[in-house]
């Protein structure tokens, strides 16, 4: 599904959808499957949703949002995030819940714990432990 000039908002379904941004400040939401949401030209927010999803930046800041628990994953559930600039692209974990972010730091078994690795991923403590690969 491609979106056109204006501002759009793509939403996919149960299964593995390809959700294209158009021109204008589009919204890109993934369904339960296996999900590959690029941006395109202008602002865009891309939710995954469940499943394994990558998610594709465009030329100018996105949001990428992860609004729950049940959307992060490990292993072959993890979502990727594609063309993320630092201090430009901004990743929104406010669903997921009260978090504390702790940088590089080791977990200190408190639930809520976000942080970042050497390799750009992030991980959050409790029942919950999820990663992204950025490239």
């Amino acid at each position: 599904m491609q979106g056109g000039l204006g501002v759009d908002t793509l939403a996919g379904g149960d299964g593995d959808d390809r959700l294209l941004g158009g021109q204008g400040r589009d919204g890109l939401i993934g369904g339960a499957g296996d999900g590959v949401l690029r941006g395109q030209a202008h602002r865009g927010v891309q939710i995954g949703g469940l499943g394994a999803d990558t998610l594709i930046g465009g030329d100018n800041p996105d949001v990428r949002v992860f609004a729950s628990m049940a959307e992060t994953g490990l292993g072959a559930t993890q979502d990727h995030l594609i063309h993320y600039e630092s201090g430009i692209d901004r990743i929104d974990l406010t669903g997921i819940g009260r978090l504390r972010f702790i940088g590089g730091d080791g977990f200190d078994s408190l639930a809520g714990e976000v942080r970042f690795d050497a390799l750009l991923m992030w991980m959050v403590t409790g029942l919950l432990m999820a990663a992204c690969n950025w490239t």
